[in-house]
């Protein structure tokens, strides 16, 4: 399928009118593609005819577009954008993909642990008898990282000026972002499908990262809790001996047996030497 700016210069090389416009340059055509993070996109085209030309080219216009115009897109000619006659034309999704034309590709691949890598790619497939002001506007999930035969505008929008470009000039950009998904949500415009990583693997990976989280913490509080109980369970015993291996001079870590006077470390639940209990 062509897309609607193709058919519009189709339309040129037969209608006189268009022609003339063409030559004046009296029509823009602006369009912008938001791409989502499913890979799906959302489109709006713009073409502003001057005022005094209008009258011989929207019927024209009108008549080409309505007949082409994919399903699920919609057109609007009764706008006006700065005194210019202006046709607008949105669509979402599938129909989005098929207004731009089969030579365009949004790719959604897998770029390491919780990112996805996204191209955008446009072939030109018409070459203008005439120069038309001819602007395409896309904006990305993420960061764009590279930019071919266009500019850079912000740090997720690309610009391209298709305003003389030849037939077959390839156009298009890459991006990376984060991916938060937790569903399949929307339509992947992959150009291979089994490419995408599976919509369990995001939910599942964070999954498991909470639980190793949640044990760690577990066992923190358990050895904490150790810790306070052997604290809390020094033997009379053991503290009476404590308190004679202060009064000798000795280390308060060290204890004696009651039964073999051995000395042991303060803690120890049975002598070192006989084996008695120390308690």
């Amino acid at each position: 399928m062509k897309s609607i700016f193709d058919m519009f210069l189709s339309m040129g090389r037969f209608v006189l009118a268009t022609w003339l416009v063409l030559i004046c340059g009296c029509v823009e055509i602006e369009e912008r593609v938001q791409v989502h993070a499913d890979g799906s996109s959302s489109y709006k085209g713009t073409m502003k005819v001057d005022p005094q030309y209008e009258a011989m080219v929207l019927p024209k216009l009108k008549q080409q577009i309505t007949k082409d115009l994919p399903p699920g897109a919609r057109v609007d000619f009764s706008q006006r954008i700065d005194g210019k006659a202006a046709v607008i034309i949105e669509a979402e999704g599938e129909a989005a993909a098929r207004v731009q034309g089969d030579d365009l590709k949004i790719s959604v691949n897998p770029a390491g642990f919780m990112k996805q890598r996204y191209l955008f790619k446009g072939v030109v497939n018409s070459t203008p008898d005439y120069p038309v002001p001819h602007r395409k506007i896309v904006t990305f999930p993420g960061s764009i990282e590279k930019v071919v035969n266009g500019k850079k505008i912000s740090s997720d929008t690309a610009e391209f000026d298709l305003s003389s470009a030849r037939r077959g000039t390839v156009y298009g950009a890459t991006s990376t972002a984060f991916a938060f998904s937790f569903g399949g949500g929307g339509r992947a415009t992959s150009e291979n499908p089994n490419s995408n990583p599976p919509s369990w693997l995001i939910p599942g990976s964070v999954g498991l990262a909470l639980v190793g989280l949640a044990m760690l913490i577990t066992g923190w509080f358990r050895k904490r809790q150790r810790s306070s109980i052997n604290a809390a369970e020094v033997s009379p015993t053991v503290a009476i001996a404590t308190l004679d291996a202060n009064a000798q001079g000795l280390s308060p870590s060290i204890i004696f047996c009651t039964e073999c006077g051995a000395q042991n470390v303060l803690g120890r639940n049975f002598c070192s030497q006989c084996g008695h209990p120390l308690e």
